[in-house]
């Protein structure tokens, strides 16, 4: 069976696209076949995964995410771009302006992607959707081509605002027939354990939606900034600092499988 799951926070700058790397580095390295389809317009994922000049020149029969907006019979094939450890991409260009305008498109499009997806879904066991920083026809796309979302929250400042933001556009997407929708995990990334104020943070947040706060919390480290610049798993970076950043982000991926209902070889 297929799993879709949606990377998904209404901020941006919370580690979304770092999520979303270091998921499809594991699963692919755990044997899985993993597909990842770039929703944001920045194409910053796609240029991590496919590598800038792949994304710059990408060849003309590939299918990129503005491409999943058009109806069915409109897309004769949808074709994938290789990318790095094995990971399939349906890519953005970078700073994609045609993917920036279907935030104005007429709203019944926001069903098609999903259903253009659907040709291919069989082929993978699991189809990551790395979704926008906004409210809006781009994110609930997004959404509707996954079954289930993780939402990675920093919470400083006003980042877990976000969370409430989140909610109510899945529950308009259960109200409209995406009932099966649902948040598996909110993500606590780039923790001060030093922090007051982010013990008080998380303390209020568990206390706001219980145990859909994951058991692992990913601290503020550079060994991962370091990984997702390079684009490169978290394993392959060999600091003595990055052992605990290896640990923490492993146990957040083990933790997101087993919330979205992935099975793998341990």
């Amino acid at each position: 069976m297929t799993v879709r799951v949606a990377i998904s926070n209404q901020k941006g700058g919370v580690g979304k696209s770092t999520i979303t790397l270091q998921t499809a580095y594991y699963a692919s390295e755990k044997g899985l076949k993993v597909l990842v389809v770039d929703m944001d317009g920045q194409g910053n994922t796609s240029t991590k995964i496919a590598g800038r000049e792949a994304i710059e020149n990408i060849p003309t029969n590939t299918t990129l995410s503005v491409d999943m907006f058009k109806p069915e019979n409109q897309i004769e094939e949808i074709t994938v771009l290789k990318g790095s450890y094995g990971i399939d991409l349906i890519p953005a260009r970078i700073n994609d302006d045609l993917l920036y305008a279907q935030e104005a498109a007429p709203i019944e499009t926001i069903v098609n992607p999903s259903a253009n997806l659907e040709r291919i879904a069989d082929n993978y066991d699991l189809i990551i959707i790395d979704c926008p920083p906004s409210l809006g026809r781009l994110l609930s796309a997004g959404l509707i081509m996954a079954d289930k979302i993780i939402m990675p929250i920093q919470v400083s400042g006003f980042a877990v605002d976000g969370v409430g933001g989140l909610f109510k556009v899945v529950e308009q997407l259960q109200d409209i027939g995406k009932e099966d929708l649902e948040v598996a995990g909110i993500l606590i990334n780039s923790f001060n354990a030093r922090s007051k104020q982010h013990h008080q943070a998380v303390k209020a947040l568990r206390e706001k939606v219980g145990d859909l706060v994951m058991d692992t919390i990913i601290a503020n480290r550079s060994p991962i900034d370091q990984a997702t610049n390079q684009a490169k798993p978290i394993w392959e970076i060999r600091t003595g600092a990055a052992r605990l950043a290896r640990a923490e982000l492993t146990d957040a991926i083990k933790e997101i499988f087993k919330r979205i209902g992935i099975k793998y070889e341990q």
